[in-house]
């Protein structure tokens, strides 16, 4: 006896449904394919088949409504020759409707002819009925938004190098413009990666919407049964989003370079900031202490960066290091006045070197030239011989000779560093404070003394912030000279990398000296902060309702991407592990997935941010149609289920 085959026979109708499996009666009579008759010409239609072709080409620069509005603009202000001749408004209009039945009509003849859709002519979009303007104009609308980027990339780009350069020949030194083969440049590059993956996301979104959408009709039964695992991978609610975000791809045309990294440190970083928030929002972590936040990631971060300014100073990015050497030159010997022009004092960097030299040499005991003659200096140390000459005869260890040698006390250092560094830091950010705070002048006028409060505190809390970590980290330094005996901590590095971590405790009061502490009787307080963006949700929970409302997150992830990027560069200099080539790209698709599904999981609470749902919603596109198809089509399917 011979076994039944494991697939039902398809149906004999003609207009069978999409991927077989219609639950339409066997007795039904199949409808009939609509006939390739001539469509019939809708009014003001030209008659030009040149000019039509030219109308639609233009669909791939302007909208319809930018269309109209350079149209009215060149009919009052261009000669007549030129406004008669450009295309109406309504001749524009007329060309993309016929086009758009037309393609709708040919897609529904070759549906029926072929017998692999639904009878419905399901068209372009398959459950929404036949092909719409807003279909038609989809792969258009996804080029001007392509083209526009690319445009505005390249502007961009070029304009920050020509403002570079500007202000180097200010400096007086001579740049020349680099000459690069035709589309080779960086900037062409960087602006053609931008406009691809702008491009590809969205026809990839699209694709794959509709695909999900079409395998959830109930025509797809079928296909369902038949490969169970496809269909849970194709129909899931994330799998637009993760298959999207193989757009990144594009990120490969982009030069190799610090800006490709840290656009992939950036993107990793935020994915798994959004990934925090939303389980926090849904009660995955749970209630943690007040004091538990994202101000602990900054000690890890200052322990990394501050080796890689002593030990890897090219590992460093070179703008932060050039902002906390400004602010620490209590613990770098300045030119004295006096000494005399012949001399070469030592430098900034050279004073660096002898630091991480005397921690290679494990923190040795000083005695200064002024007490008595003393053996010379390791040769590696000999360009620092004019500061260790003059050192205070109190002093007594090499470290202390070379940071602070007018000063044998490290406690009076630190308070020297304090006094004379906030007052300048506390300048600095209340301008900085005030200018951001402009766009919110009316929150002033209706509460000025609460605004100007906090406006203060503010910065006061960044600055105070700013100078215990940059000169905490050299004075922690200093007082483990006293505290660890021998060579306690030399290898490695070591005593710098804790030295590092403690001074980054500092950020508690970035954190916390300016927070909004609600009260147990009332509402958190409604007024934003100066130092961050307010929050946007609360899980909701009885544990956050008391939990203070802190500031600096931007700062402390800002550290933390620096940090990444240092230690990684780090390891590579040292042999801790290999490059990979392109990985800057692998880490991009991955956060862009993580993100976007995020984002569709959890809407507002998965990506906290505004402005990086905006650019989800660029990269996505107009989804409006699909969107509503795909929650139609998600009802069908649950109520068939």
């Amino acid at each position: 006896m011979a076994s039944p085959h494991p697939y039902p026979p398809p149906p004999p109708a003609a207009g069978g449904p999409i991927l077989s499996g219609s639950s339409v009666p066997a007795s039904a009579p199949a409808p009939t394919a609509p006939t390739a008759g001539p469509l019939p010409s809708p009014p003001h239609l030209p008659s030009s088949r040149a000019r039509q072709c030219f109308i639609l080409s233009l669909r791939y620069i302007l909208s319809p409504k930018e269309y109209a509005a350079l149209r009215k603009i060149l009919k009052f202000r261009a000669p007549s020759r030129i406004s008669n001749a450009v295309p109406s408004r309504r001749e524009f209009d007329a060309v993309i409707k016929h086009a758009a039945r037309k393609s709708s009509l040919s897609e529904d003849v070759g549906v029926g002819a072929s017998g692999d859709r639904s009878s419905g002519g399901g068209g372009a979009m398959g459950p929404g009925g036949p092909q719409d303007e807003y279909d038609f104009d989809f792969i258009p609308s996804a080029t001007r938004a392509a083209i526009r980027t690319f445009i505005l990339a390249k502007a961009g780009l070029e304009a920050w190098a020509a403002i570079g350069r500007l202000l180097q020949r200010r400096k007086g030194i001579v740049v020349r413009r680099p000459v690069y083969p035709r589309f080779h440049s960086p900037s062409t590059r960087a602006a053609l990666s931008v406009s691809l993956i702008l491009f590809l996301h969205r026809l990839l979104s699209r694709f794959l919407t509709t695909l999900r959408s079409n395998l959830l009709l109930p025509s797809a039964k079928t296909f369902r049964k038949r490969h169970p695992k496809a269909t849970r991978l194709l129909t899931s609610r994330l799998s637009p989003a993760l298959g999207a975000s193989l757009a990144g791809l594009a990120l490969a045309i982009h030069p190799e370079g610090e800006m490709r990294s840290g656009i992939a440190v950036w993107m990793v970083c935020k994915a798994l900031e959004y990934a925090w928030n939303l389980a926090e929002d849904r009660g995955v972590i749970g209630d943690r202490p007040w004091w538990f936040g994202s101000w602990l990631l900054f000690p890890l971060a200052q322990a990394q960066l501050f080796h890689a300014l002593i030990f890897d100073r090219d590992c460093f990015p070179e703008g932060p290091g050039k902002f906390i050497l400004n602010y620490s030159t209590q613990y770098i010997p300045q030119r004295p006045d006096t000494y005399p022009a012949r001399l070469r004092w030592p430098g900034t960097y050279e004073v660096l070197d002898g630091v991480a030299n005397v921690a290679n040499l494990g923190y040795p005991k000083f005695t200064s030239p002024l007490l008595s003659p003393t053996p010379p200096l390791p040769t590696s140390l000999a360009p620092l011989h004019p500061i260790t000459n003059t050192v205070h005869p109190l002093t007594t260890r090499l470290h202390c000779a070379i940071t602070h040698p007018s000063e044998p006390s490290c406690l009076t250092t630190y308070i020297h560093h304090i006094l004379h560094q906030f007052p300048r830091l506390y300048k600095f950010f209340f301008c900085l404070y005030l200018v951001a705070s402009l766009p919110r002048y009316k929150l002033f006028l209706k509460n000025p003394v609460c605004t100007s409060k906090r406006l203060l505190k503010g910065a006061a809390a960044s600055a105070a912030f700013v100078t215990g970590a940059a000169g905490g980290s050299w004075g922690v330094l200093c007082a483990m000279q006293r505290m660890l005996p021998g060579n306690v901590g030399t290898t490695g590095g070591g005593r710098v990398y804790l030295a590092g971590a403690v001074a980054g405790l500092w950020a508690f009061v970035q954190a916390y000296g300016n927070a909004t502490w609600p009260s147990p009787h009332s509402s958190p307080s409604s007024t934003p902060s100066f130092s961050s963006p307010p929050s946007s949700s609360s899980s909701g929970s009885e544990g956050t309702k008391t939990r203070p409302q802190t500031a600096g997150r931007a700062a402390f992830t800002y550290a933390s991407r620096l940090a990444l990027v240092s230690l990684w560069k780090t390891g590579v200099k040292h042999g801790w592990w290999k490059p990979v080539r392109n990985g800057d790209v692998v880490l991009f698709v991955a956060a862009l997935g993580l993100m976007s599904a995020l984002w569709e999981a959890g809407g507002e609470r998965g990506v906290s941010e505004g402005w990086v749902r905006r650019g989800l919603k660029a990269l996505k596109g107009g989804e409006r149609a699909v969107e509503e198809r795909r929650r139609e089509t998600d009802r069908e399917y649950k109520k068939e289920v």
